[in-house]
């Protein structure tokens, strides 16, 4: 038997001390490495003269140099210029970059009826991109700063476990670079790493609401009680709930999704669909963040089934443990022919049950997958022209045009990559 202490101590662990750490890990699994590990553009020689350059002015990777591009007028919108009297037209010139742009173009800027558009509208992961910068400098100064923690401490970590780089990070985490002595501007954040801070904090974000989506799933309706047996079942169910935090937070899956900025459409589709999985999140929020995930990203329309398969196993769950407990309050007041007439009455199966009490869900995310269909049908943009998919991007999307690849191939192909990531 756990004394009330003992009790009490373990609730505090398991409740606030454990959720807090996950958090953090599942910040710093990305932020150390976004601000300390060498890429193409940043060897470990530049980093070694200029430590927090990571921070400071990283180079865009990949998709991320579409995203920062100086050209893509619905994220970075030109400067308003000073009106002047040989110039009438001045102020006009940020006016024709409307943030109201992103519903008539594409992610890449362009317009979604041009034949070299990818077609890809997301409106909503372009005005993450387009309002979300840090602000002038408090902001930038901020996550600058939080950037160089997680950095310092995932090299003392390191370190311990025997495998630091090298080199001392004492009074670096107060500087710009370890040649200079860090003025303002140096400690500042740029852009592109304030981006990647986002994502990170997106993530973190997923992670938490996966842990609360565990605890539906596996959810014990004796949590609180005194009983040994039911506290066991309390601790396991916080037990899974971590353990699959830490699955999530470290799957090896996510992290070009995270760390890619010009990937944060996918993980905020997920966001936004994750939050809509409890069968009592109301409908009106359940519409406005369905909605939210489909204009983020087009794979939110994916991710739909996966919803309503957990949303319909949370609520069978639920009724599995509301009927235990009405069998047990009413056991010991039965008689024979009681018995008998509720055998009868809870002839309706649990699982029919539940789906009853889910088809305004079901019925909702059918009619807003339908509208973004037709929408997206409507305007053209269902798919992305010949000769746009470059082999880099996908190699094997011609593979069945070709007769190079059978349907069964492509079948197994997929379902190779979705055991990845249940796994």
């Amino acid at each position: 038997m756990m004394s009330s202490k003992q009790r009490q101590r373990s609730t505090i662990i398991t409740s606030i001390l454990l959720p807090f750490l996950i958090h953090i890990l599942s910040m710093a699994v990305y932020l150390h490495p976004l601000t300390t590990s060498p890429t193409p553009s940043e060897p470990p020689i530049i980093l070694k003269n200029n430590r927090w350059i990571l921070i400071t002015d990283p180079k865009p990777q990949l998709d991320e140099l579409h995203v920062m591009s100086k050209e893509n007028h619905d994220i970075t919108p030109p400067k308003k210029k000073k009106p002047t009297t040989n110039n009438k037209d001045s102020e006009t010139l940020q006016q024709q970059h409307s943030w109201t742009d992103a519903w008539s173009n594409d992610y890449w800027g362009r317009p979604l009826n041009s034949p070299s558009s990818h077609k890809s509208w997301r409106p909503i992961s372009v005005w993450s991109f387009r309002f979300i910068k840090g602000g002038r400098y408090w902001g930038r100064w901020a996550v600058g700063w939080v950037g160089r923690l997680f950095g310092v401490l995932g090299n003392a970590v390191e370190r311990l476990l025997g495998r630091g780089r090298g080199g001392g990070d004492n009074g670096l985490l107060f500087q710009g670079s370890s040649s200079s002595s860090g003025s303002g501007r140096e400690v500042l954040a740029s852009e592109l790493f304030i981006h990647r801070f986002v994502n990170v904090l997106i993530h973190a974000a997923i992670v938490q609401i996966i842990g609360a989506v565990s605890m539906l799933l596996f959810q014990s309706s004796s949590c609180g009680d005194d009983d040994d047996n039911r506290n066991n079942n309390c601790r396991l169910q916080q037990t899974t709930k971590i353990i699959t935090q830490l699955l999530f937070a470290l799957h090896p899956v996510h992290v070009e999704a995270v760390a890619n900025v010009a990937n944060r459409p996918h993980i905020l589709a997920l966001l936004f669909n994750s939050a809509i999985i409890d069968p009592q999140f109301p409908l009106v929020g359940v519409t406005m963040l369905a909605m939210m995930g489909l204009l983020s990203a087009e794979t939110a329309l994916f991710q739909f089934p996966a919803v309503v398969l957990t949303m319909t196993a949370i609520r069978y769950r639920e009724l599995v443990l509301l009927s235990r407990q009405q069998r047990a309050t009413k056991q010991q007041h039965k008689t024979e022919e009681e018995d008998d007439e509720e055998s009868e009455q809870s002839a309706t199966p649990i699982l029919v049950q539940t789906i009853n009490s889910l088809i305004p869900r079901y019925t909702l995310l059918i009619f807003l997958a339908t509208l973004y269909l037709f929408f997206r049908s409507y305007n053209d943009t269902l798919s992305i022209p010949t000769g746009l998919i470059r082999p880099a991007e996908n190699p094997f999307y011609d593979k069945l045009d070709k007769h190079q690849w059978s349907i069964w191939r492509r079948i197994m192909n997929y379902s190779y990559i979705l055991s990845l990531h249940v796994m």
